[in-house]
């Protein structure tokens, strides 16, 4: 949609009557997508506080590309999102420990079973085998469990202070 009104705009000149007409359609399919994330975060962040008591992040957690309706590499603003959620914790469970942050150092090259860390690991390979014990990992899925261990462990950053 945004490629073929693109190629209008771009045969159109610059301010013309059907130039205009394309950026306000534009705009209002980039304010429909808007709508649809936030709708989506509202949804989401609800679902999870009335699910969860603690949801844990890594400390230096970032965007991220993922599909919503259909919508191909819609980015997922993780920021808005933790606020949402550090919002619906303090107004409906205010006694839930709520979002809570650890250091993601080594998460994805630990292995979560037996805790050896390899350091060849290059950033591309998404599965891996450890050398000390054998598991296959998932990188993603392994960081996640050494994220939501060190929390468990009570090595978040609010016990670190």
């Amino acid at each position: 949609m945004v490629k073929l009104i693109n190629r209008i705009m771009a045969k159109c000149t610059n301010g013309s009557k059907k130039w205009k007409k394309q950026k306000i359609r534009l705009l209002k399919w980039y304010h429909q997508r808007s709508n649809k994330l936030d709708d989506y975060i509202e949804k989401l962040s609800t679902e999870m506080v009335k699910k969860y008591d603690t949801i844990v992040f890594e400390k230096n957690y970032s965007k991220i590309k993922i599909l919503i309706g259909g919508e191909q590499n819609m980015v997922f603003p993780l920021t808005k999102f933790i606020t949402k959620l550090q919002d619906k914790f303090a107004r409906h469970k205010p006694q839930a420990e709520g979002v809570v942050f650890v250091d993601a150092k080594y998460t994805s090259k630990k292995c979560h079973f037996c805790g050896n860390i390899n350091h060849e690991l290059d950033v591309k390979t998404r599965k891996w085998k450890c050398p000390n014990c054998g598991e296959t990992l998932d990188r993603d899925i392994n960081a996640a469990i050494n994220i939501l261990n060190r929390w468990d462990y009570g090595d978040s950053l609010e016990n670190a202070k």
